[in-house]
């Protein structure tokens, strides 16, 4: 199957912008006419390849990124009402015969009403098929009142009552279009014709997971941008560390950073986000956005939010990952991170130069890590997820 489609995304986000254009990347090859639905600062990605790119209704990237770090979804129901009007119009227009959405979670709603077949990137974590017991996170407003084991203990039963309640919006207007109900938010997020799961299945398995939930691998977007020059530049004789915190760390941690590292053997590679990094040490090197893959490969240890995609590129060339989570996703990133060997956590409460410094030369200096991230680069580069997603895509049932 081929035709056209309809790649909705939440532009406001780097990952959640990067993995459908991936994808993108593949459909358009196979000869698929590919339009997107998007709005927001990385909505520019797509235009940059020369996709079409529609602006659709997208809420303030400043109060999306405050509800996710407070552990709300981010939706009411003006706001998905807002979502599915504009949603439902692009796709009057565009006459889809597929959408592939990523993280726009209204999209439930609008392309049932509409009768267009979807087909969702997900993480394992995003469903209710999650194999692993999760641990509260650290900035867990339980965490903190209770202690980790206690919060960690009631998190199963707060969890259930919470994913139910993140699904009301959903549930009131899928309702006033006389649409069934959604269980939690997961449900919302879960395709009933195809969910492409962008993890390694070790890394993030699932439990009797319906047969349209399909492992891809993981989504290693690369900009279409040149590597740095001073890539070149760097002493293979000397450590280096790349330092990436996409589009949703912490300016202050750049302080921290140079606090940690300033003038010492270190290389530090590092990529802003367009965050204001400030001014740079020597053994500093300092880019917007590069092919992450570039510098990674280069490193002897990967600095990050705890980000699915950062993780994996980490893992994907065998270097070990130090995690500060800033959001609960990037959190129970790092609890696998941790559980499976292949790095460490430290978390944005107490977190010093001195702290930061001592936990990266533990990580660069341990045999067994190293040989962990070894082993799981080699389970990561057998896949192949934008060929996997168009073999799925196009394997589905024409539309009647």
């Amino acid at each position: 199957m081929t035709g056209r489609i309809l790649v909705f995304c939440e532009g406001i986000w780097l990952a959640h912008t990067a993995r459908p254009l991936l994808v993108a990347r593949a459909l358009r090859k196979a000869g698929w006419d590919v339009h997107f639905g998007a709005h927001g600062r990385f909505a520019a990605l797509p235009v940059s390849e020369g996709f079409p790119v529609h602006p659709v209704h997208t809420m303030d990237p400043e109060l999306a990124m405050k509800r996710i770090r407070s552990a709300r979804i981010g939706y009411d129901h003006r706001t998905v009402d807002l979502y599915v009007e504009d949603e439902r119009t692009l796709i009057g227009r565009i006459k889809p015969d597929v959408i592939l959405n990523d993280f726009r979670l209204p999209v439930a709603i609008s392309a049932r009403i509409e009768g267009v077949p979807f087909v969702n990137i997900l993480n394992a974590y995003w469903t209710n098929y999650y194999a692993p017991r999760l641990r509260a996170p650290q900035d867990f407003i339980l965490t903190r009142l209770l202690g980790k084991r206690l919060a960690s203990a009631l998190l199963a039963p707060v969890a259930k009552r919470l994913l139910a309640l993140y699904a009301r919006p959903f549930n009131d207007v899928a309702s006033a279009h006389g649409l069934g109900h959604f269980g939690n938010i997961y449900d919302v997020m879960a395709s009933p014709y195809l969910n492409l799961i962008c993890d390694v299945e070790e890394f993030a398995p699932m439990e009797d997971a319906p047969e349209h939930f399909k492992y891809i691998g993981p989504i290693l977007w690369e900009p279409a941008v040149e590597p740095p020059g001073w890539l070149e530049k760097i002493d293979p004789e000397k450590p280096v560390i790349y330092f990436s915190m996409g589009s949703t760390g912490f300016a202050h941690y750049f302080g921290i950073l140079k606090a940690a590292f300033a003038e010492t053997p270190y290389q530090v590679l590092m990529t802003t986000g367009g965050l204001d990094a400030g001014e740079m040490p020597e053994n500093f090197f300092v880019a917007e956005l590069v092919p992450g893959l570039s510098l990674v490969e280069k490193s002897d240890l990967v600095i990050c939010h705890g980000g699915n995609g950062t993780i994996y590129q980490a893992l994907s060339r065998g270097v070990p990952v130090l995690g500060i989570p800033t959001f609960h996703d990037q959190d129970f990133n790092m609890q696998r991170v941790e559980d499976l060997h292949l790095g460490a956590a430290l978390y944005p409460r107490g977190l010093s130069a001195a702290l930061l410094r001592t936990a990266a030369e533990d990580l660069i200096g341990n045999r067994a890590v190293k040989d962990s991230c070894s082993a799981f680069a080699r389970k990561i580069r057998t896949t192949d997820s934008a060929a996997a997603a168009l073999g799925h895509i196009s394997a589905l049932p024409a539309a009647p």
